[in-house]
């Protein structure tokens, strides 16, 4: 009898099975590869941004201040004088001599304190954007050699109690979100940041302008905070692949207390040896104790920025016309200045002049008498005309009062009145600065918009300041009358009073968002 054995072959549904199998496998095998390389690449961008912390601080030893960022994509540093043209942009590497791109082959992002790109702030050797001044002892017509000291000194901030304005600080890895607590924060009060923006480093850049990159809102609102760094916050999150929480970024950051070691006669002082012991070395991120700073009073009021002005002024009466146009004229053929001994009341201009000489780029403007308001129409329908400065970065420098309302939109505008302001300014998103060296009368406001700005009233302030989003610093050298009121907006802003803390408590109600307060004895509050 014959056995017949029969061969059962695969069905289709098993053989799919094992397909199936296979495919996941493979699937596993892959993703396993692809975190490999993503854990390879993110090492790799650790070790390049401890590189170009090293390139840094040398970078400070050998030119005795911080590089500013690169706006143009060249590697090299982009600067107006001594001061930075933008506080966010593009690693400057090649000033730098380090790596030009992270892991993924795209540029490193590099934030420096948000004062640092105005002019008169980084020359004031107590402020942090001092450590980015290239400038021999803050004086912007000096440049720094190796015998000169570096602008920023033992005093810059931050010191212990005495945090420094535009400044970053770190969250740390455990917390999902940061709200500037001090157990949320890795560092504190930090004058520079450099971000990898690690795999979607190119989505996070797209188009970038400036420096500038896009951050699209599809970014994981960590990661988007870190390239669009509104309110002084940086993560340092725990590294995810999830689709719902990605995070991939890498990031250093310098402290005050490293760039100040690299300046061998800074650092002879920066720590004392305890008794019977060697010299203590501080925690980078901890300030170290020093003397208490002098009394902020003592910084003088900035003479007039340099700049090529446009001198408008008119007449008054016909001798005063006549003398006018023959001064003028001499000044014109032969280079001289005799304008500027003409009496003040024969230089004043109105609205309406210095109207006709703006446009929408940047208008740099000086009245050597009085500005007024101009008028129009009869005289039972008098319209008064305002100054409109425009668009642009406007300089307008008065070298008596302004009686005129005056007006500037976007940009970065320098407003300057030697005497007394008795009309209201108004300025638009940008970095502005606003400068009276005399009273402001009769209840004017001054107000400006988004952006980091400085008002600073060498008298009294009989009037309203009104400051929007952006770090603010606010300087009232005088008093302040009962109808007086100070108002620093959203953003991390500073307010020095001319009083000791004691008096504060008369004028406390006039003042609100503010976060630090200092006064005339050396003391501050925080709120």
């Amino acid at each position: 009898m014959k056995n017949h054995l029969r061969i059962r072959g695969f069905t289709l549904i098993e053989i799919a099975l094992v397909i199936a199998i296979i495919g996941i496998i493979a699937a596993g095998i892959i993703a396993s590869i692809g975190g490999v390389k993503d854990s390879q690449d993110f090492v790799a961008d650790q070790q390049k941004l401890k590189d170009i912390k090293s390139a840094l601080l040398e970078h400070v030893t050998r030119e005795k201040h911080m590089p500013c960022p690169d706006t143009t994509g060249d590697g090299i540093e982009n600067r107006v004088g001594a001061f930075c043209t933008a506080t966010e942009g593009f690693l400057p590497h090649a000033t730098l001599r380090t790596h030009a791109v992270n892991s993924f082959s795209q540029p490193f992002f590099y934030a420096v304190n948000r004062f640092a790109n105005l002019e008169v702030i980084p020359q004031n050797a107590l402020h942090s954007a001092s450590y980015f001044t290239s400038a021999g002892a803050c004086d912007p017509n000096e440049t720094i050699n190796q015998e000169d000291p570096p602008c920023f000194n033992l005093q810059t901030r931050p010191i212990q109690g005495q945090p420094g304005d535009g400044n970053f600080n770190i969250c740390n890895e455990r917390v999902q979100t940061c709200l500037n607590d001090t157990t949320e924060l890795a560092a504190r009060d930090i004058p520079a940041v450099v971000v990898s923006f690690g795999k979607n480093s190119q989505q996070t850049w797209g188009n970038a302008i400036n420096g500038i990159p896009d951050c699209p809102s599809t970014l994981q609102a960590q990661e988007r905070q870190n390239c669009r760094n509104l309110d002084g916050l940086f993560h340092q999150a725990q590294q995810s692949s999830n689709l719902n929480d990605f995070f991939d970024d890498s990031l250093i950051w310098v402290s005050s207390l490293e760039i100040k070691r690299q300046i061998p006669n800074l650092q002879l002082v920066l720590a004392e040896a305890p008794a019977g012991g060697e010299p203590e070395t501080p925690d980078p991120e901890t300030p170290t104790p020093e003397d208490p700073p002098p009394p902020f009073g003592l910084d003088p009021f900035p003479d007039i920025k340099p700049n090529n002005y446009n001198s408008i002024q008119d007449c008054s009466g016909l001798l005063g016309c006549l003398l006018g146009f023959l001064v003028n004229t001499v000044d014109f053929l032969i280079g001289t200045s005799l304008s500027s001994i003409l009496p003040s009341s024969w230089q004043n201009t109105d609205s309406a002049k210095i109207n006709g000489q703006t446009d929408n780029n940047s208008n740099h403007i000086m009245v050597r008498g009085d500005l007024n308001s101009a008028t129009s129409g009869p005289f039972w329908n008098r319209v008064t005309i305002d100054t409109n400065l425009q668009e642009g970065n406007n300089s307008l420098v008065i070298l008596r009062d302004l009686n005129s309302n005056v007006f500037s939109g976007s940009g970065n505008d320098y407003y300057h009145i030697e005497r007394n302001l008795n009309a209201n300014i108004t300025a638009a998103g940008g970095n502005n600065e606003v400068y009276v060296k005399g009273n402001v009368i009769n209840n004017p406001t001054i107000q400006t918009g988004n952006g980091s700005d400085l008002v600073f009233i060498n008298g009294n302030l009989d009037g309203q300041i009104i400051t929007g989003g952006g770090d603010d610093e606010v300087r009232i050298y005088g008093t302040l009358s009962n109808r007086a009121s100070i108002n620093g907006g959203s953003g991390n802003n500073t307010l020095y009073l001319n009083m000791p803390q004691e008096d504060y408590s008369t004028v406390e109600s006039q003042i609100s968002n503010f976060n630090r307060i200092y006064f005339n004895d050396g003391t501050s509050i925080i709120n």
